[in-house]
């Protein structure tokens, strides 16, 4: 939740409930799977991690590609001098991908 935050830039807000909803719908789609076991905090609270599916991950490429080329084209009009890391780029960077800048 607070990653969330993070890399929208405090601009989206989840409750757990939506979330909880959204991860089971992703995880169905196959955008999103299980990465391994999950730590519990108390009897109440447990923590899940997921890793990217298939489909997440060319869901990701797809929305990857069409940024660069909106940054290229926004560059190419002289709009953009050098811009600072996005929420994408961070959230890149915390998965170990390559930035979409490169």
């Amino acid at each position: 939740m607070h990653k969330i935050k993070e890399y929208s830039l405090g601009s989206v807000k989840i409750s757990d409930a939506t979330l909880s909803k959204n991860l089971a719908r992703m995880s169905y789609r196959g955008e999103i799977e299980l990465a391994g076991s999950y730590e519990t905090y108390s009897n109440l609270q447990r923590r899940m991690h997921y890793s990217l599916g298939h489909h997440g991950r060319r869901a990701l490429r797809f929305e990857l590609d069409r940024l660069e080329h909106t940054l290229a084209l926004a560059k190419s009009a002289g709009l953009l001098d050098s811009p600072p890391p996005t929420p994408v780029d961070m959230l890149l960077e915390d998965m170990g991908l390559p930035s979409a800048n490169v």
